[in-house]
C-alpha cells in the first residue's frame, strides 16, 4: 500500500505570535454612536455589542442606547435583523439609509 516516511529534518517549529483579531485599531476608527430605541425584548442583544452604562429606560417597554455602529453592510445588516424592535433615532442619514433599504425589500416582496 502506501509507505510512510517521518522526516525530521523538514519540520522546524517555530514560535507563535498570537495576532489581536479583536479588530481594535482599525475597526475602532470607524465605529461611530447612533441613538437607538429599542424593545426591551432585545436588551440582551443590545448588550452584546456595548456596555449597561449606555442604556437608558424610556419606559416599561423600551430604552433607549448610544449604540457601536459600523456604517456598512454588516452594520445595517445588524440594525435591520432588530426588525420592529428598534427605531433608529439619529443620525438622519442613517435612519434614512435605513429606510432606503427597507424600501428595496419591500419592493422584492
Amino acid at each position: 500500500m502506501f509507505e510512510v516516511k517521518i522526516v525530521d529534518s523538514l519540520f522546524e517549529p517555530r514560535e507563535f505570535i498570537e495576532e489581536d483579531l479583536s479588530g481594535k485599531g482599525w475597526v475602532d476608527q470607524r465605529i461611530v454612536y447612533i441613538k437607538l430605541k429599542v424593545h426591551n425584548d432585545m436588551r440582551e442583544r443590545v448588550i452584546e455589542r456595548c456596555k449597561e452604562a449606555a442604556i437608558k429606560p424610556v419606559d416599561s417597554d423600551y430604552f433607549i442606547v448610544d449604540f457601536p455602529f459600523v456604517e456598512d453592510e454588516l452594520g445595517y445588516g445588524i440594525l435591520l435583523s432588530f426588525g420592529d424592535k428598534c427605531e433608529c433615532l439619529e443620525p438622519q442619514h442613517i435612519r434614512n439609509e435605513l429606510k432606503e433599504r427597507i424600501i428595496k425589500m419591500m419592493a422584492i416582496y
